[in-house]
């Protein structure tokens, strides 16, 4: 009778464990794609405060001092945990920092249209790093 039991509990314990396991696995990746929804909304105010400063008639010093630093957060935000795992590429990164911060100096700011060259490319790629980030959810927190 007491090894009927001992079974009983052994498989107990064991059930106990391979739930909470499969929960944790669940939460993770719940928690990871609520991150991947927020940057993708940090991205796209970002994309709208750099359209907003590029295509302004004057230099704003804290809009450009606000944009290079929110640039810097997103970026940061995607070589963390849990957005590492994406293996979002560097280059990437980098073009989209460059394509955000191109006309942040002011002594050489220049007022934009809404469909020059520069304010085009932030929405490309912006909507490029979104795609990838998109692509390696679907395939990594799916």
């Amino acid at each position: 009778m007491e090894y009927a039991n001992l079974i009983t509990w052994i498989l107990v314990i064991g059930g106990w464990i391979a739930v909470h396991f499969a929960t944790l696995s669940r939460e993770r990746r719940k928690e990871s794609r609520e991150a991947v929804s927020k940057i993708i909304d940090d991205l796209r105010l970002i994309e709208s405060l750099a359209v907003v400063f590029n295509t302004s008639d004057k230099y704003d010093f804290s809009c450009s001092v606000s944009l290079i630093w929110r640039v810097d957060r997103a970026i940061k935000t995607l070589q963390r945990v849990p957005l590492k795992t994406l293996h979002i590429p560097t280059e990437l990164l980098i073009r989209f920092r460059q394509a955000l911060t191109t006309n942040t100096d002011k002594s050489s700011f220049l007022a934009q249209a809404h469909d020059s060259e520069i304010v085009n490319e932030i929405h490309h790629i912006t909507d490029e790093l979104i795609d990838e980030i998109e692509v390696a959810k679907y395939l990594i927190f799916s």
